[in-house]
């Protein structure tokens, strides 16, 4: 592939507040030699929209497939032709409705969070049959961390800072352990050393602010 060949890039504008998600879509274009168009998935539900000016679609894990009204703009992207690219995570959700999905509308290729001696495990053989399984890391540390200023350990405001969350009960074990494992070592500690220990959904930190909340008191 070439720079001349065009691609469209379909992601959910309003998931870019979260910066793990910019960062995501940052690396992408940036280490593509492709030419890339960038649109939020929505535009497909604008009708004079020409699929038929690409050679390629990708779509971004920001696109939330398991919602019927996004299935719904998405299913226009049956009427193309050309080579069709997915990106998934929290593939621990709804399995069997990602497989649908993905085979209803034809993709080729597949980008999973899965490792790839454990996919066979996750997904049908159908699934695996009928497109490129591809598996990736689900973040990258991008590369203005390479210029952030450190803030020496004895200077910092807190000797532990942790930010969990209170997830459903269907996740199993470990998605609670993110929960009862800052809880604990709060009991535990938190008389003794300085922390900042939360799962309260208020008090999530996104973003530039982890840098400000680990360098400020």
């Amino acid at each position: 592939m070439n720079n001349k060949f065009k691609c469209l890039f379909l992601l959910d504008f309003k998931a870019l507040h979260v910066t793990t998600t910019k960062d995501n879509v940052n690396s992408i274009l940036m280490h593509s030699e492709l030419s890339f168009h960038v649109c939020d998935f929505r535009i497909l539900f604008i009708n004079i929209f020409n699929l038929h000016n690409y050679d390629l679609i990708i779509i971004h894990w920001s696109v939330d497939i398991h919602k019927k009204y996004n299935q719904k703009i998405l299913k226009k992207i049956t009427q193309f032709t050309g080579l069709k690219v997915i990106f998934r995570q929290d593939e621990h959700k709804n399995v069997r409705k990602i497989e649908k999905f993905v085979l209803d509308l034809k993709f080729d290729i597949f980008f999973s969070c899965i490792p790839k001696n454990k996919i066979k495990k996750i997904y049908s053989k159908k699934f695996l049959m009928h497109l490129k399984i591809i598996s990736i890391l689900t973040s990258y540390v991008p590369e203005y961390f390479k210029f952030l200023k450190k803030q020496p350990y004895e200077e910092r405001p807190y000797f532990i800072g942790y930010r969990g969350r209170n997830l459903p009960f269907y996740l199993g074990s470990l998605g609670q352990d993110k929960k009862l494992i800052g809880d604990l070592f709060n009991k535990k500690i938190s008389n003794s050393y300085n922390t900042n220990i939360s799962s309260d959904e208020n008090q999530r930190i996104y973003g530039s602010y982890w840098f400000k909340f680990l360098s400020k008191c």
